[in-house]
């Protein structure tokens, strides 16, 4: 009887061990998620900002790209300009 209550506390020792193992195992895991969906939100937030100045170096280019075709077209050669010339001047910020 005694060997018997030694093996029944012996295992009750390993499986509350395991249980407590288990739970610090969810809590990392858990706190990885989290981690990682940090670093997920972070780095979208950042590949937005850059595609967001992207957009705004393209649009400056283009701009330029017009402003000089524009010189181009009517102070150069006029006569090479069809007269469909699309220049628009940039909005003042």
């Amino acid at each position: 009887m005694e060997l018997r209550k030694k093996l029944e506390r012996e295992f009750q020792s390993l499986k509350d061990n395991f249980q407590d193992q288990m739970k610090r195992e969810l809590a990392y895991r858990e706190e990885m998620v989290q981690q990682l969906q940090i670093v997920r939100d972070t780095l979208c937030n950042e590949l937005d900002q850059e595609r967001k100045a992207r957009y705004a170096i393209q649009q400056k280019l283009k701009e330029a790209h017009d402003a000089l075709h524009h010189f181009s077209c009517k102070m150069l050669t006029p006569r090479h300009c069809t007269g469909n010339c699309s220049f628009k001047p940039p909005l003042l910020p």
